[in-house]
């Protein structure tokens, strides 16, 4: 028991147990994380994924002002899209004055697609503007912000596991859909998506 006494006070056995610790962190993170994320994310039920977008989108109307576009330009966009695209979609499409959000858009779980009134001014025609919906969604039917979010929150369900320290975890999904930085596969997914899209499903 002495022995094992000098081990647990060991300063290279407590860098050991700190490097093994990170690199698990590190290694679910990169790899176990995401894969994880991408079969949670497929598997939720619908009524799930309405309710986590229902409420992101109702902390987004708290960050933002009701859009500035009047009405008939909202319905102008709305239709360009439908044109092209996808009727039902179309009706899931909504505006917002962006703030402190800038020229913004955002593809929520429940199927809506937010666009700020920024991003509509700084288009320079409305194809541009037609990109981006194409492009968002793609996010949307691939579930690029849903697996993100998981995965966010799964990397802090490891963190939590390794300190001891946690909280609902589950309740900062919303909050996080707000704020994604999209890895630079999904981006790549969603463009590909887009352009697939345009390609296939031309509606003139």
């Amino acid at each position: 028991s002495q022995q094992i006494w000098r081990l647990e006070r060991s300063p290279l056995l407590i860098v050991l147990s700190l490097v093994v610790a990170v690199a698990f962190v590190w290694s679910a993170a990169q790899y176990g994380m995401p894969f994880l994320a991408e079969k949670i994310a497929a598997q939720l039920p619908e009524h799930s994924l309405s309710t986590l977008g229902d409420q992101a989108q109702e902390q987004l109307e708290q960050m933002t002002e009701p859009s500035q576009l009047s009405s008939a330009r909202q319905q102008q966009l709305r239709n360009l899209y439908a044109q092209y695209f996808d009727d039902e979609q179309a009706k899931r499409i909504d505006f917002v004055k962006g703030g402190s959000l800038g020229a913004n858009a955002f593809a929520l779980p429940n199927g809506h697609m937010v666009l700020t009134d920024e991003l509509v001014t700084l288009a320079k025609n409305d194809q541009q503007i037609l990109a981006v919906m194409a492009h968002e969604r793609g996010h949307i039917v691939l579930k690029h912000n849903l697996q993100q979010a998981i995965s966010g929150v799964g990397i802090s369900l490891i963190l939590v596991w390794v300190t001891g320290d946690g909280s609902d975890l589950l309740a900062g999904i919303p909050a996080a859909l707000l704020s994604l930085n999209y890895s630079r596969d999904f981006e790549r997914e969603a463009d590909q998506y887009a352009v697939t899209l345009s390609a296939d499903r031309p509606k003139q």
